[in-house]
């Protein structure tokens, strides 16, 4: 006697036990006939996806995107049929030990879900994708900017032109970054026209939304800057100044550091700053966004613990000056292997 949900070893192979009644015959039989289904997110769900094409041919386009649980819950609701198409497996009970074992991550770690599983696959006759940006080197956007002939070119001459009005209204940060540029250990700075556009938008950006998080009290990491912290040393330590010491004193840059109050950014010439546009290099500006997700927007959830954030703040501050540390011991290094 054979019980369902069952594994038994016949003859040396491993056989589940299914009983399949006349609506599974009705299911599988309506499944192996395709109907035209469209499916607009939009309209569906009131907002699209971001999707990342990772491979094409002549025959087949590959997407990679993220889909809310919610939405594949209320598909396999109301077609159950049409979601799991012939095309696509469906679930096989728990006698399978992976398939059990996706149930138990869904019931208990659902945080767990994407990072234990490898995805859901989904075949369609035709995707309209809508391509939202496009990125350019800096040569190419130079070129754009010196032969207006597109809307596109014309687009990228009107950011620059926001770009030097920003510029023309707080011209005290290019001596800041004239200063971070001479004290930089990477000497092969390439300079483009572009870069403005690029500088420009970044501060726009970094400010407004410290802003933001300042006048809605929300905690944030801030950058800072205090170039009368070298001043006030100076006189604290009655260290006498003649004009060449004074000339040389201004000229020296400061590094910012990270805070959790928002102080006076002076290289920038702000009243407040923040690391927020670059999640994919700098994790301050990755937990930035998470923080302005998690409290403003409240489309996120996270755990958030008011010691672990002034902790956190002053590893970024350690960890800035390791990695200054390790960048002057290899410069120093490729010096002495020169010699």
């Amino acid at each position: 006697v054979f019980e369902e949900n069952k594994n038994y070893s016949v003859e040396g192979t491993s056989v589940g036990l299914r009983t399949y009644d006349q609506n599974d015959l009705l299911m599988k039989i309506e499944s192996d006939e395709i109907d035209d289904n469209t499916l607009n997110l939009v309209s569906k769900f009131g907002q699209g996806v971001n999707a990342v094409l990772i491979s094409s041919n002549k025959d087949v386009d590959v997407y990679l995107t993220s889909f809310k649980g919610e939405w594949l819950a209320q598909l396999y609701r109301e077609d159950s049929v049409g979601l799991l198409s012939a095309n696509v497996r469906s679930y096989l009970k728990r006698t399978n030990r992976v398939n059990a074992q996706i149930i138990d991550t869904v019931k208990y770690a659902p945080q767990e879900f994407v990072a234990y599983n490898n995805g859901l696959s989904s075949i369609a006759t035709e995707i309209s994708a809508r391509k939202i940006n496009e990125n350019f080197y800096y040569s190419q956007s130079d070129k754009l900017l010196n032969n207006v002939n597109d809307e596109l070119s014309y687009k990228i001459n009107q950011l620059y032109e926001l770009s030097n009005l920003l510029q023309n209204k707080n011209s005290k940060k290019y001596v800041y970054w004239y200063k971070k540029e001479t004290d930089s250990l990477d000497k092969e700075i390439t300079h483009h026209g572009s870069d403005k556009i690029i500088n420009e938008l970044m501060v726009l950006y970094n400010n407004l939304v410290a802003t933001l998080a300042c006048k809605n009290s929300i905690p944030y990491v801030y950058r800072t800057q205090n170039n009368a912290y070298l001043e006030n040393l100076i006189k604290k330590l009655e260290i006498p100044l003649d004009e060449e010491t004074s000339k040389i004193v201004k000229n020296i840059y400061l590094k910012s550091k990270y805070s959790s109050v928002p102080i006076y950014h002076s290289g920038l010439n702000l009243q407040m700053y923040s690391h927020s546009t670059s999640a994919l290099r700098r994790y301050p500006d990755l937990y930035n966004q998470f923080l302005i997700h998690y409290f403003y927007f409240k489309d996120l959830k996270m755990s958030f613990d008011d010691k672990y954030h002034e902790n956190l703040i002053n590893y970024f501050n350690q960890r800035s000056i390791e990695i200054d540390l390790m960048k002057a011991e290899y410069i120093r290094a490729l010096k002495i292997k020169e010699v």
